[in-house]
């Protein structure tokens, strides 16, 4: 099975991600708060930290290495009982929750919640330019 396949049918069709998902997937530097949000989108929503380090990879010009940290970082066996590391948008649920150690509830739902939320492409501002990136890499992998 193709990768985006694999995480198109865990989360859903890429399109219907969160803006600020396929703006930092495709067009954003992978700076340390954008590789932050994309690394707990993926855990979150229980993607294997492999999977999405290739997406990432793939997506954005080769910065596998970058995210596989962050990814990683959030699943530190060390922080059992430490509550609120990182936000996520959960696709199940359509709303945002925390992650937190692996002995708290990983059910808790970001309170005050966001009301309004781009999704899609057309709001990132770079429709056209993610369109063809997401093309090039349905057809690579």
């Amino acid at each position: 099975m193709k990768l985006l396949q694999y995480i198109e049918q865990q989360l859903g069709p890429i399109d219907t991600c969160p803006t600020y998902i396929t703006r930092h997937l495709f067009i954003d530097d992978p700076t340390p708060n954008n590789l932050k949000k994309v690394a707990a989108f993926f855990y979150g929503n229980g993607v294997p930290k492999s999977t999405a380090s290739k997406l990432y990879g793939v997506c954005n010009g080769g910065h596998e290495s970058y995210i596989t940290q962050y990814i990683g970082g959030i699943n530190i066996g060390t922080r059992l009982y430490y509550p609120h590391m990182v936000e996520y948008y959960n696709v199940r649920h359509h709303t945002f929750m925390w992650i937190n150690g692996r002995r708290l509830d990983q059910m808790e739902v970001v309170k005050p919640q966001v009301l309004v939320m781009d999704f899609g492409f057309y709001y990132s501002r770079c429709e056209s330019l993610i369109r063809s990136e997401l093309e090039m890499v349905r057809l690579i992998g």
